[in-house]
């Protein structure tokens, strides 16, 4: 049975503002974090949809080397698989078939997972799971519709409490592209496209570059122009993995690169965290559709769920973009996008 809590969240909201001391409201004085609506006095509040929608959450894991947070978006009562989503740029490398991914459940039960594909143009990388082995795995409601004002609720992995609670703010829209940066200088030469500079602190050494690679398009095939490189960062925003090959002492290997701020904006974004006290994703630009809402939520957190007070999905949390702006790929996107990767 669906049920809304809109009446009680409102009443526990007022009971507990109305029983505040007063001295804590004093005229001159801040009101105390914990009890604005990001404090976990009216997050309690919540705890209710939490509890109805705590099996959206799980935890994914790539190559057993690093975990992040993904939402189950769809079960499949017949064959009980599972749809499983994550943000693709926290996972520490370029994600492919060749990676190893499994996921733990609600119920801390680890499973492997299938990589059906991944879109650059939402950061989101998609997983099958085979929960056959369940008894507990309960069915996914999907929103139908969203509203601007409407109260959104993020999930984290085995929280009671909600990771944020937050207003939509606008509907789905696109967000531009953004100019990337790699921390390369190339220089062409008769054996092919050198690196004739590593930027320190730049994606390029962090990925383990050296003076002196030669870039390959293919295992075989050297890179030649710089137009080529330049046109390949072009494709790419500020956080996502890039794999590259490079030549070197005769033997070609492969570097997993992560998109970079261009030097410029550098000063512009730590004026903001300075100003507002708050971090940004790295990848927050570049989406084909997302809806933003108000939570507060820190970038490590992305990837889980956001649901309405009935405990339906709406969608899952992106990015951090701004002091009050977070992104989220809506639920229709991601189950139309998911049709077009093949699933065995």
């Amino acid at each position: 049975m669906k049920y809304s809590l809109m009446p009680s969240v409102w009443i526990t909201t007022v009971v507990l503002f109305l029983t505040i001391p007063a001295k804590n409201l004093s005229a001159g004085e801040a009101l105390k974090f914990d009890l604005t609506r990001h404090g976990n006095i009216i997050k309690s509040a919540f705890t209710g949809v939490v509890a109805q929608s705590k099996h959206t959450v799980v935890k994914v894991e790539i190559n057993r080397t690093k975990t992040s947070t993904g939402t189950l978006v769809k079960y499949e009562t017949g064959d009980k698989t599972g749809l499983v989503v994550c943000k693709a740029s926290l996972l520490g490398e370029f994600v492919s078939g060749e990676d190893q991914f499994r996921c733990c459940d609600a119920e801390g039960v680890w499973r492997a997972a299938q990589f059906l594909g991944y879109d650059r143009e939402l950061d989101l990388c998609f997983l099958k799971i085979d929960l056959s082995d369940s008894s507990t795995q309960k069915n996914i409601s999907h929103a139908e519709k969203t509203e601007a004002g409407q109260w959104l609720v993020s999930l984290g992995y085995q929280q009671k409490l909600p990771m944020g609670i937050g207003v939509l703010g606008a509907e789905p829209r696109v967000i531009d592209s953004s100019q990337g940066f790699a921390g390369l200088n190339v220089d062409e030469t008769d054996d092919g496209l050198a690196v004739t500079k590593v930027m320190a602190n730049s994606g390029a050494s962090r990925a383990g570059f050296l003076t002196g690679d030669r870039l390959m398009k293919t295992e075989e095939k050297q890179a030649k122009k710089r137009r080529w490189l330049s046109k390949l960062l072009r494709q790419y925003e500020p956080g996502d993995w890039l794999p590259l090959l490079a030549k070197r002492s005769g033997m070609v290997i492969k570097l997993d690169l992560q998109i970079g701020t261009p030097w410029m904006n550098v000063f512009e974004r730590q004026a903001l965290m300075n100003r507002f006290g708050s971090d940004v994703s790295q990848r927050r630009t570049g989406f084909r559709s997302v809806l933003q809402h108000d939570t507060i939520l820190h970038p490590k957190n992305c990837g889980g769920p956001i649901v309405n007070l009935q405990g339906e999905l709406v969608g899952v949390n992106i990015a951090r973009a701004g002091r009050t702006d977070t992104l989220a790929v809506p639920i229709q996107e991601i189950l139309d996008t998911a049709q077009k990767f093949e699933i065995e």
